[in-house]
């Protein structure tokens, strides 16, 4: 697996990855940014519920869950001063589907 990550001016930054799709990636304006584009910080989330999202669903496919979607819900507190790290993150997984046919603990276990 491969990215190319290209500066397109300013803090505007594009990267590419090895199945040839883009992502726009900027700064907030009072930062030099143009507002352009995803934070880094907003992908880092995104990439952590993408792929528990991915893990989720794949398990409740094997266990034969009858789902009819899987929303997730990703929320940060970030630490004030530098380095801005994630102090917390909570992940809040809704599951929907017939909920006479879909078991707590078989979502609960794919969780």
């Amino acid at each position: 697996m491969k990215v190319q990550i290209t500066h397109a001016g300013g803090m505007k930054l594009i990267a590419k990855s090895s199945s040839n799709h883009e992502v726009v990636i900027d700064a907030s304006e009072q930062v030099g940014g143009s507002d352009s584009g995803m934070r880094p910080m907003e992908l880092m989330l995104i990439s952590l519920g993408g792929c528990a999202g991915m893990d989720v669903i794949s398990i409740l496919q094997k266990k034969r869950v009858p789902f009819t979607r899987v929303d997730m819900q990703l929320e940060a507190e970030r630490a004030e001063d530098h380095p801005k790290v994630f102090k917390k993150i909570k992940v809040t997984f809704l599951v929907y589907g017939d909920k006479e046919n879909i078991k707590a603990n078989d979502v609960e276990r794919a969780i």
